[in-house]
């Protein structure tokens, strides 16, 4: 220990407390002492790595046979940006699946049979004497042993689970492995307690400080005592098991390691990821869009950071067709709605310029080929909009569009509203009709039969927007984040869904696609650390995917026949879907050709009769312990709501109406209780149809 000190290698157990971080596992630890002191383990993988001894191979996906601990046989399995598993076999045996315990009771065992009653049980030092090449000094003091894993307690793979974020919080201080909870260098531990450096109840056999059980290998009779159904069966470390293969922060890897062997001087064990493709992921590789070049039915990636690439989906193998003048740039699908043609429109910023290109397959030569180029005078804001039905690709920047074809080059421009409100964009929504239009903090309705709906809302500082039905009523509903990262979802007449607003700490674009095969959509945006939140159409969470270069998501997609994410680096692959409804938001701006609209072909469901839907009807939040509650009335044919308020003794108190509430849908009015007295009120809300009507009576708490 001290030596390793001297070395500058960092403690790994809370110095403070005493408590253990991974046990007789390394040498800055309690292995320190293994073998009575004589055999003291050697640095954990961790520290080797950060001693500059090893550099580790990293893997994705293989079936391994892994040496003995030894230069150059260790491996690294990524998680995230900072946190990755490192696999080791370690061997304990002097030869062949002997080791200095087994000598121990074997002798024991044989005296036992000649000494019932007095049997011998011979010191290990004695073994370490006769039975070890050890090397001595001229005072017989033991100065070398020929293998330091000696003094572990079994043979089999060590699995470490780092976190570099930690580490480097903590180093400063000799603080890494301080937090049971959350270490920087943690055992995971097979016998499926992670119980080292935690208090123990046990008399003789102290599991706190690791046990012969913590290390992975087939035959492992803790393991089996603790999954007695799964004995004799191939062993797996997974997102199933338990450790599980999660990271610290409990995001979901999908890593898997299986078929774990016996131990062996050679061990092996298959990793993988099962919902990877095989050959992913690819850090290299920063896949941007899919479409289908070759009209065969299947999309082809493409990617590229320096030059433009393209690749089949049966195996990724880029294929480059075009030098890159920057960094940034879009792609855009044009023309795919005509028969065999399908083009790739480019837009680039180079300087102060925007170079537009299009391109398109050769099935003669299978090449990519560029059909025309224009250069634009442009800043780094905007849009590339392909056609659907032709070669023409539309940019929008500023106030300005432009139409770009072959064959000539037109600036057109746009006149904004009268009241300046930025950049907007714009959002169809076929079944009510109606679009929507967005800006930096506006929302603004515009009805086709006359007449626009401007809200002002200045706590929506918009970061992206999504739409698609995700109830299944037939009507749109928007999803917005805002820069404070929270989720938020409104209806078709920017009523709050329920369940939302959701703080995500979101960052980036939003998605909506059936990846699971359930009734309604997933949602999928990324948070502020990388990982790929699946939510469904309530906004519950169902994964929390780890992201392994933490890279941005840029379509989801069919991928090998497998609803699919896709990022810059890598493929999740999720169920298998026949029956595409048009229902999605693929991409940034909605659609292959950014055109920002949603054509689902979802039948209109068939409307309940009535006034409205009292057990959807009720007030939030109740009791209200801020300025301001709502009213949420789902209406249903009704032309009007009135809502009269009253206190506790019957008086009169305040009278709120919605003169044209939106049928079949949720509408929702505010009421200010700023000025109230804390007490109950009684809300009567009357629904009124053309010849009758309805109501219901609400209680509400006002705490002041």
């Amino acid at each position: 220990l001290l030596t390793g000190f001297a070395m500058g290698l960092p403690p790994l157990w809370n110095i403070e407390t005493g408590q253990s971080g991974f046990g007789i596992f390394g040498l800055m630890e309690q292995g320190s002492n293994n073998g009575r002191g004589v055999i003291p383990a050697p640095p954990t993988a961790w520290t080797r790595i950060y001693a500059g001894w090893e550099i580790p191979q990293a893997v994705s996906r293989d079936q391994l046979n892994l040496p003995a601990r030894g230069n150059g046989n260790l491996v690294k399995v990524i998680i995230n940006d900072s946190e990755y598993f490192l696999i080791e076999n370690r061997v304990n045996w002097i030869h062949d699946d002997v080791s200095i315990d087994s000598i121990r009771w074997q002798l024991y065992n044989e005296d036992k049979v000649i000494n019932d009653d007095d049997a011998r049980f011979p010191p290990y030092i004695e073994i370490v004497i006769d039975s070890v090449d050890i090397t001595r000094d001229m005072n017989g003091v033991i100065t070398a042993v020929p293998n330091y894993d000696l003094g572990l307690p079994a043979s089999g793979l060590l699995i470490w689970h780092i976190d570099e974020e930690l580490i480097t919080q903590n180093i400063g201080s000799n603080q890494i492995n301080a937090d049971n909870t959350q270490k920087g260098v943690a055992l995971e531990e097979a016998d499926g307690a992670q119980d080292i450096g935690f208090e123990s109840i046990f008399m003789f056999t102290d599991p706190s400080s690791g046990l012969f059980a913590d290390m992975w290998y087939q035959g492992n009779p803790e393991r089996d005592r603790l999954y007695p159904e799964l004995k004799g069966l191939p062993l797996q470390f997974g997102p199933y098991t338990h450790p599980d293969t999660r990271s610290n922060s409990g995001a979901t890897t999908f890593i898997q390691f299986s078929a774990i062997g016996e131990p062996e001087d050679t061990m092996s064990f298959t990793v993988e990821n099962l919902l990877f493709p095989d050959e992913l992921p690819d850090s290299t590789l920063n896949m941007r869009f899919s479409i289908d070049l070759d009209n065969d039915g299947i999309d082809e990636l493409i990617g590229g950071s320096s030059h433009l690439w393209w690749s089949h989906q049966d195996t990724v193998k880029p294929v480059p067709f075009y030098d890159l003048l920057g960094s940034q740039y879009e792609l855009v699908a044009v023309g795919n709605n005509l028969p065999g043609y399908c083009g790739l429109g480019l837009a680039e910023i180079q300087t102060d310029s925007l170079i537009v290109s299009l391109f398109r397959f050769n099935p003669t030569t299978e090449l990519v080929e560029s059909l025309w180029s224009w250069k634009l005078k442009a800043d780094n804001d905007f849009r590339i909009i392909g056609s659907t039905n032709g070669d023409t690709i539309f940019i929008e920047m500023f106030d300005m569009s432009y139409s770009l074809t072959a064959d000539e080059l037109l600036g057109v421009e746009i006149e904004l509203a009268s009241q300046s409100i930025g950049n907007f964009t714009n959002l169809l929504n076929p079944a009510a009709d109606n679009e929507y239009y967005l800006s930096n903090n506006f929302l603004i309705k515009s009805h086709s039969n006359g007449g626009d709906q401007w809200f002002y809302a200045p706590e929506m500082a918009v970061i992206s927007f999504a739409v698609a039905d995700l109830d299944g009523d037939s009507y749109s509903e928007l999803l917005v984040l805002d820069e404070a990262g929270n989720l938020i979802g409104l209806n078709h007449n920017l009523s709050s869904l329920p369940g939302f607003p959701i703080a995500l700490n979101g960052q980036g674009n939003i998605f909506i696609r059936n990846l699971t095969g359930s009734e309604s959509p997933e949602i999928v945006v990324q948070n502020t650390v990388g990982e790929i939140l699946v939510l469904n159409s309530s906004g519950q969470e169902i994964y929390r995917l780890a992201n392994p270069f933490s890279d941005k998501i840029q379509i989801l997609t069919n991928f090998r026949g497998r609803s699919s994410i896709i990022s810059q680096s890598t493929v999740w692959m999720f169920d298998s879907l026949e029956v595409e409804n048009g229902n999605q938001w693929n991409l940034k701006y909605g659609n292959r050709n950014n055109s920002l609209m949603v054509q689902t072909n979802i039948p209109p469901v068939p409307r309940s009769a009535g006034l409205f839907d009292p057990q959807r009807t009720y007030s939030y939040p109740n009791p209200a312990r801020g300025d301001n509650i709502k009213f949420r009335i789902f209406v249903k044919e009704a032309i009007a709501v009135n809502i009269r308020i009253f206190d506790l003794a019957g008086l009169f108190v305040d009278e709120l109406t919605i003169d044209t509430p939106v049928k079949f849908e949720a509408n929702e009015v505010l009421w200010n209780v700023a000025q109230l007295e804390s007490g109950i009120y009684f809300a009567n809300i009357e629904v009124k149809g053309a010849s009758k009507s309805s109501n219901k009576i609400l209680k509400i708490g006002v705490i002041h």
